[in-house]
This record gives C-alpha cells, structure tokens and sequence, in this order.
C-alpha cells in the first residue's frame, strides 16, 4: 500500500473524511498529493479542489510506490 493511499484510509477511519461525500484534495505534479482538513492552512502553491472520496481512493489506489 502506498504512503498517499495509507494517509487516507488512515483519515477515514479516524472520521476525519468522509468516504461516501466530497472533501478537498492537494494535487502535486497532477497526482493527488494530499488532503485539507476544516481549519487547515493551504500553502500558495498548492493546488486544492473538491472531489468525491471514492474516486479519491480508486485514483490513489492505482498508484506506484
């Protein structure tokens, strides 16, 4: 399992995403890199949009190590 995907799931089961909705998501290099909690502090560079959770997971489960 990889970093990003681990992150997640980790965040998921903590309640801190929600699996079935939309949450906002960091993209680096195209790839998702990333997710931003209420509250949270996004950096300039850094590209966030709203995405639905379980197309989140299945991208990111597809990734390489």
């Amino acid at each position: 399992m990889n970093n990003t995907l681990y992150n997640f799931i980790e965040a998921i089961a903590l309640g801190q995403l929600d699996y079935q909705g939309t949450d906002k998501v960091v993209r680096k290099d195209g790839k998702i890199y990333d997710f931003v909690l209420d509250g949270e502090d996004v950096q300039p560079h850094e590209i966030v949009t709203v995405e639905c959770m379980v197309d989140v997971i299945s991208e990111i489960s597809d990734y390489k190590f």
